[in-house]
């Protein structure tokens, strides 16, 4: 199991959609999961686009295809399925919410898929790792690295010019 960290804005879901690409043409069966509806929809069309093979949506009021290859769901309805559809390779959309107990649930039904997480943060606010569910961490271009090459544009970051108390 891999976590893929890249800044947002370089490229996560086309690069997972290049990837589902690959496998698909050697014949895998691939579930993407995120866990919001425009993640789902973006997902969905990023990856057909890329694949060439027409995507599932397993999401509560779409008619599900399970015959595709291909399936893209929305976490909180596979936490309702009765049976898991199959995946050879499962890759979770902000993947650092992959610890929560629905996207635990869920992978516990994979034991022998290979699992990919795609996140810009690859951190979690309780302060725990992610090690018990990726065993390694691929970090892509910085921001900076991805401004200097083209790919993003440059910035300015304001702030207000006092403290907010916030008590």
């Amino acid at each position: 199991t891999i976590m893929i960290q890249l800044p947002t804005g370089g490229g996560k879901t086309k690069t997972f959609g290049s990837v589902t690409h690959k496998k698909l043409q050697e014949g895998w069966r691939v579930l993407v999961i995120a866990h919001r509806e425009e993640l789902i929809f973006q997902a969905k069309k990023t990856v057909e686009e890329a694949s060439g093979h027409p995507a599932g949506i397993i999401k509560s009021g779409h008619k599900p295809s399970p015959l595709f290859a291909l399936q893209v769901a929305s976490i909180q309805t596979l936490t309702k399925y009765e049976s898991m559809p199959p995946a050879d390779l499962i890759i979770v959309d902000e993947a650092h919410h992959a610890c929560s107990r629905s996207y635990t649930r869920v992978m516990e039904q994979y034991p022998n898929a290979k699992i990919l997480g795609f996140t810009a943060t690859p951190c979690r606010n309780d302060g725990q790792g992610f090690k018990y569910l990726f065993e390694k961490l691929i970090c892509g271009p910085t921001t900076r690295e991805l401004i200097e090459l083209g790919h993003l544009c440059p910035y300015q970051l304001f702030g207000a010019g006092k403290e907010i108390d916030t008590s």
